[in-house]
């Protein structure tokens, strides 16, 4: 019915003109009819938009109980989309998605520590919510331009950032103490401290005086130190030596550090190399030997008789010429033979000794040395009566020794019965030749 030039609609009806069917309970205020369907707001569901709904319908991870999400064991949030966490989180924590993240102002492993205000703008560094500002910043987030260290509260701050100290005050932040009259321009201040230089004292370093006033080892005359006896230096401050140490040493301090071959305190007592190698007596800085003994410093083993002359003397022990023998070589052999025995048994034991010393790089053949020597000290043994033919019986052939890689050394092999021992001597040696 039209009352008043509004339509009144009959039950099931609606719009201006009642022509459109009516939705149910008018959607309960939670919705939008249209043709009798209700579309229903967030949240609501129903006919009527009359039953109220869950977030995201608890994202299946949950129940939705008057209108809430009891979520499952190990979900969490509004709508139970997040992942629960396995701890409970700290009084400055919150959980996100299974991990205890700091609340906002708070930071550190345990989120225990306060944040800086806007993290002292990169200017400083942040300890616990309060920002030490780097040099020509200042403020709680270090946001002002200032001068060093605010001038230490002694000074002002200019408009180009420069301290201008108060008077008794220096240094680039008026952190420093001035000293009085600056030192009087002989010595350096720091931190209102003179320290002055040599020759100078007093607070502002104006008394002239002598080096560390001589004390305690003298006084100061004319500003000149005149020591006390036994001591020296510009200052007194060093002990002088006895007898300055009698010209064969210097001083350390009082101590005499004497030349070689001189002692005691005043290196004038005068003493030998070695102290004779425990073997002889030292008088006047020169050894006396004591029997069996020489060199300057007794330290060489003589040899019975001097090898009479006919060989010399090695570590004491006679290496006699050929034609010679004995313990201090003065048995001669007078031409006779040498027993073929003991010379191959010399000589053969020799090549076995000396076969692998390879020739060196530089052409040097350590065999030929080693050879040398070995048979020179076992052929004068050899001296005995023999007979006095040298031409013997058959003849050894030169020995083939094996060398280094691919080398071959010949040796001359002696004869069976040498004439005398001079030419087995002369035979000793290998032939220089070398065949690669």
């Amino acid at each position: 019915m039209c009352v008043d030039f509004t339509c009144v609609c009959a039950h099931g009806w609606s719009g201006d003109d009642c022509s459109e069917r009516a939705c149910p309970n008018g959607c309960s205020g939670h919705g939008l009819c249209r043709n009798s369907t209700c579309y229903c707001e967030r949240g609501f569901t129903g006919t009527d938009c009359a039953i109220g709904t869950c977030p995201n319908d608890c994202s299946g991870n949950g129940k939705c109980e008057d209108w809430t999400c009891a979520c499952d064991v190990g979900f969490a949030g509004a709508d139970c989309s997040f992942a629960a966490c396995t701890e409970k989180c700290g009084p400055t924590q919150h959980c996100y998605n299974g991990t205890c993240a700091c609340m906002p102002g708070w930071t550190g492993v345990d989120c225990d520590l306060h944040l800086c205000p806007a993290d002292c703008n990169a200017r400083g560094s942040c300890y616990n919510g309060t920002c030490t500002c780097h040099s020509g910043w200042s403020g709680v987030a270090c946001e002002k331009h200032s001068c060093p260290n605010d001038c230490s509260g002694r000074g002002a701050c200019g408009a180009d950032l420069t301290c201008t100290c108060e008077s008794g005050f220096t240094g680039v932040d008026c952190s420093l103490a001035t000293c009085p009259a600056d030192c009087s321009s002989n010595g350096y201040c720091y931190n209102g401290t003179c320290y002055c230089r040599p020759g100078f004292i007093g607070t502002d370093c104006s008394i002239a005086s002598c080096p560390n006033d001589c004390f305690p080892n003298g006084k100061c005359v004319s500003l000149a130190c005149e020591c006390m006896e036994g001591f020296t230096g510009f200052d007194c401050s060093l002990a002088t030596c006895p007898n300055d140490c009698s010209g064969h040493g210097y001083c350390d301090n009082g101590a005499c550090v004497c030349a070689a071959q001189r002692g005691g305190d005043d290196c004038s007592v005068p003493q030998c190399l070695s102290n004779c190698s425990g073997h002889g007596t030292c008088l006047e800085g020169a050894c006396w030997c004591d029997p069996g003994f020489g060199g300057l410093d007794c330290s060489l083993a003589t040899c019975p008789n001097d090898c009479s002359g006919n060989g010399y003397c090695y570590d004491g022990r006679c290496m006699c010429y050929p034609e010679f023998g004995g313990a201090d070589c003065n048995v001669h052999t007078d031409g006779k033979q040498i027993p073929i025995t003991c010379a191959l048994n010399c000589v053969h034991g020799c090549l076995g000794k000396c076969s692998h010393a390879h020739p060196t790089a530089d052409g040097r053949d350590p065999s030929r040395t080693c050879y040398v020597d070995c048979t020179r000290a076992c052929l004068p043994s050899c001296t005995a009566t023999a007979p006095a033919s040298g031409s013997g019986v058959g003849a050894l052939q030169p020995t083939a020794l094996p060398g280094g890689e691919g080398e071959l050394l010949e040796y001359l092999a002696h004869t069976a019965y040498p004439a005398s021992s001079h030419e087995l001597q002369s035979a000793a040696p290998p032939l220089e030749q070398h065949r690669r």
